[in-house]
């Protein structure tokens, strides 16, 4: 029989007001939808702009995750 183990207010509650995984994760994808937009519509010099904001938030995003995961172990 398998014991039932509790949860730690840790894995409930994180420390951060603010998720930056979501807050990253989140605003690359908003920012590569309105570069796609941009792009339809003709507007080059603004898209690639916005294909930069999202390159970068995508960088930040991963980076993030990748430092969450080595912190756990």
């Amino acid at each position: 029989m398998v014991s039932v183990q509790p949860i730690n207010n840790s894995q409930t509650h994180p420390q951060y007001k603010y998720n930056p995984v979501k807050i990253t994760g989140y605003g690359g994808a908003i920012c590569a939808a309105a570069c796609v937009v941009q792009a339809a519509r003709g507007k080059i010099k603004l898209h690639k702009i916005l294909a930069y904001i999202a390159g970068a938030f995508t960088l930040a995003h991963i980076g993030i995750i990748e430092y969450f995961h080595h912190k756990k172990s």
